[in-house]
């Protein structure tokens, strides 16, 4: 695999398209965190990745098509119980305190 890449890189570099002094590297992907999908029905779910920290709404379409939108992390840990236990970098919201009642004098 890491032939293939440099290989590729090689032929883009000779015609221009990356500069040549761009650097392929390989993410160590197991020791890392895992992906986390949660299924909300209808060909929806959400993808959680811890490793960039960010959130998707992916669609799955026909075959092996689908689409992915990001949505912030912190309203989807705040709306989404399931998610919460999966993204553990967004601090939990305080509870919110009661609004002030204007005092009558």
């Amino acid at each position: 695999m890491r032939s293939l890449l440099l290989s590729a890189a090689a032929m883009l570099a000779a015609t221009g398209c990356i500069p040549p002094h761009t650097q392929v590297s390989e993410a160590n992907l197991q020791a890392q965190g895992r992906f986390s999908i949660i299924d909300v029905g209808g060909g929806f779910s959400y993808l959680i990745d811890p490793r960039t920290e960010t959130c998707f709404l992916r669609q799955l379409g026909s075959d092996f098509n689908f689409a992915l939108v990001a949505v912030p992390c912190d309203k989807l840990k705040h709306n989404l119980p399931e998610a919460a236990s999966h993204i553990p970098w967004v601090p939990d919201a305080p509870p919110s305190s009661a609004p002030a009642t204007p005092s009558s004098t």
